[in-house]
């Protein structure tokens, strides 16, 4: 880290430079996340982008910063932005440090604690997600966030490109598969401030199984809300892959907890036969895209420094894609449990990332 990064952030923080070291924290596949402490004590959070070349639209901090300064006049929990700069088309930000608990993936729900159900964690990350889907985005500045209207038109021809850019990809089918979704997209309900990027990973735990902070903002933006419940399902089922290979299947009480984590988000009834396969095949074939990114990344080293199983990632994308092409093949009724009001499907994270 060079000493003008260290002098601005002892400016932003009112500290003396020689107080202020930063220490990378592991995890994410894009921007990079460090802590920033100040004589020893953790004051605030530093955001920039990753090493090596950028994609065009990519990796885009200002937009991430944008939505936190909007949010602080909202009911969703998200850190306080505390200074941006760019210097030669770099953007990074600061933010103030919130503690809780980042966990990989939902299987890691079964150790984090001994007192905290998985229903409760479920059930909070889902109500957080209506919340952020209920939040008025015009009243707080954000109406011109996004283009709304056809945004998974926007976001299957999106990936797609991003998909062929890549060198060697090993999921064959993600062309055949843009053109069944493209061909079956429903028309969007509405539009809300979506995440894009939501899952477990990306929310910080409370003790108390509540969500602290809400963070990984680049890829919001104003589109079709269950678009982001999908992607938030896909998720959860990459997850419970693993969780069913290690552990001999899905529990009945995982699945009545999914249930009831669906509940908490559905605020209105639409969800109920607003065709969430056709939201979850599209969430599934995303993430094969995503970790195409991820790959491409990693091998041309502008993720020097993060271990990445590469074997274990290559099943994954290949398993996404399955996934999507099962549920558009079928309504997937054997798949997914019905929940009282919708249906549940249920994963984890991977990189290249741009809003449309």
């Amino acid at each position: 880290m060079t000493e003008t990064t260290i002098d601005w952030i002892a400016q932003r923080i009112d500290a003396a430079p020689s107080s202020v070291g930063l220490e990378r924290i592991m995890g994410g596949r894009s921007n990079l996340t460090s802590r920033v402490y100040v004589d020893g004590k953790t004051s605030c959070v530093l955001r920039e982008p990753p090493t090596g070349d950028l994609l065009a639209t990519a990796h885009d901090l200002t937009r991430e910063y944008r939505v936190l300064e909007a949010l602080q006049q909202a009911d969703v929990p998200v850190a306080r932005p505390l200074g941006i700069r760019a210097i030669d088309g770099r953007t990074s930000y600061l933010m103030s440090y919130v503690p809780g608990t980042a966990l990989p993936d939902a299987s890691a729900l079964r150790t984090w604690s001994d007192t905290v159900a998985v229903r409760t964690v479920l059930a909070s990350s889902a109500g957080t997600l209506g919340r952020i889907h209920r939040c008025d985005h015009e009243q707080i500045g954000l109406a011109q966030h996004g283009r709304g209207g056809d945004y998974v038109g926007r976001q299957l021809d999106r990936w797609l490109t991003q998909w062929r850019s890549g060198p060697a990809p090993i999921a064959d089918a993600i062309p055949r598969l843009h053109a069944q979704l493209r061909d079956c997209r429903p028309k969007p309900r509405r539009a809300a401030l979506v995440h894009g990027d939501y899952h477990l990973g990306n929310l910080l735990l409370a003790p108390d199984g509540g969500i602290a902070a809400v963070v990984d903002w680049e890829l919001s933006t104003i589109g079709d809300p269950l678009a982001d419940l999908g992607t938030y399902l896909a998720f959860l089922d990459r997850d419970l892959w693993s969780w069913r290979l290690s552990n001999g299947g899905l529990s009945d009480s995982d699945r009545t907890e999914l249930a009831e984590a669906l509940q908490q988000y559905g605020h209105d009834s639409s969800t109920a036969d607003a065709q969430l396969d056709f939201y979850l095949a599209w969430a599934h074939w995303k993430l094969a895209c995503i970790g195409e990114g991820v790959l491409a990344r990693y091998r041309a080293s502008a993720m020097a420094g993060d271990r990445i199983d590469l074997d274990h990632l290559g099943w994954l994308i290949r398993r996404h894609a399955q996934a999507a092409d099962e549920l558009l093949a079928s309504s997937a009724a054997d798949r997914f449990d019905p929940a009282p009001t919708t249906t549940v499907g249920a994963g984890r994270h991977t990189d290249n990332k741009e809003p449309q």
